[in-house]
């Protein structure tokens, strides 16, 4: 269970840690891709801490832990993320290229959830 936990907390750390550093230093608005590798970073936390529920007893494990679940998950937090944004009047900067922006933001949330389902398989994360 700890390596569990440790891969969820370190994506999260870095998550966190970064973003700070990003508003700090304007690179979200410096660099506009530098969103795409946040997405990607953000949809690799979601998966692996999807991943961690059942041990902490939110979740059954079983039949939950196909990749169709995993992504399915990592599609809802990202388009709750998608309206936050355009809620908070953060999308509206790049107005002209709104929809590609979110579309590109959701495929890198995904790309990153299919990385996070990887980590958790490969290091036996379903076993017990």
């Amino acid at each position: 269970m700890s390596i569990r936990l440790a891969f969820f907390f370190a994506s999260l750390i870095l998550v966190a840690v970064v973003h700070v550093v990003a508003l700090e230093l304007y690179l979200y608005w410096r660099f506009p891709w530098f969103d795409v590798p946040m997405h990607v970073l953000g949809g690799l936390c979601a998966a692996l801490g999807y991943s961690i529920l059942p041990f902490i007893g939110l979740r059954k494990r079983g039949r939950y832990e196909t990749v169709v679940w995993y992504v399915s998950v990592v599609l809802v937090i990202g388009i709750a993320w998608e309206i936050f944004e355009y809620a908070a009047g953060i999308s509206l900067i790049r107005e002209t290229h709104f929809v590609l922006d979110t579309m590109l933001d959701l495929c890198m949330d995904l790309f990153g959830g299919f990385i996070g389902y990887g980590v958790a398989r490969s290091t036996n994360i379903f076993s017990t």
